[in-house]
């Protein structure tokens, strides 16, 4: 449930106030969100989704390219 809420909250970008009630206490998701931030947890996360996700579709794990949009 908590990551639920963190996702909830990215994909809206409510505050974090506006987490309804349906998740936890805001107070257990921020707990876990800056544990997370301050144990290195989600740049882990997001290297090995960054790496493994193209192989899985058999892709390279690094760009060739870049491409910047104005």
């Amino acid at each position: 449930m908590v990551v639920d809420a963190f996702l909830y909250i990215a994909w809206t970008d409510c505050q974090w106030r506006a987490l309804p009630e349906r998740f936890p206490s805001v107070s257990t998701v921020q707990r876990y969100f800056y544990a997370g931030r301050d144990s290195g947890l989600w740049r882990t996360i997001n290297v090995h989704l960054v790496t493994t996700a193209p192989i899985a579709v058999g892709r390279e794990a690094s760009p060739a390219a870049g491409a910047i949009n104005s």
